[in-house]
């Protein structure tokens, strides 16, 4: 009917690449993988598929679930963005920065800051769309 967590339960590629098709910071499920693991360590929960556990543990957690908790999902992005720049861009993030740089700013003026973040916004669409191609 089912298995116990492993005590070695960790995130992948496959969970990383999940958040990136949801929106989502690339490792936010980093953020999430011990709570998950220690929360159903200590209860001793049975299941039979792990990985779409942890899935739904986020995707509850998300603003659009039912346990979600505003400050904890900030946490947690927060903790996924410091992660994201320790780890340096990876191989399709840094594909679509090659392909797609952004222009450095001439100034500091309103209209720049909400050119700069367009092309932002942009950047981000093509690689969700980058990923989805080749994800």
């Amino acid at each position: 009917m089912g298995e116990k967590i492993k005590p070695d339960f960790c995130t992948t590629d496959e969970h990383r690449q999940w958040a990136l098709r949801k929106g989502w910071p690339e490792f936010l499920p980093d953020t999430f993988v011990s709570e998950f693991s220690g929360h159903h360590e200590a209860k001793g929960t049975k299941m039979a598929d792990w990985d779409r556990a942890f899935q739904n543990w986020m995707t509850w957690s998300s603003p659009a679930g039912r346990f979600y908790h505003a400050s904890d999902w900030e946490r947690h992005i927060g903790q996924a963005a410091q992660l994201a720049r320790a780890a340096g861009p990876g191989p399709l993030v840094a594909k679509v920065m090659e392909d797609a740089p952004l222009k450095p700013m001439r100034s500091a003026g309103p209209s720049d800051a909400f050119r700069e973040f367009r092309q932002r916004a942009k950047l981000a669409r093509d690689m969700r769309e980058a990923i989805r191609r080749h994800g």
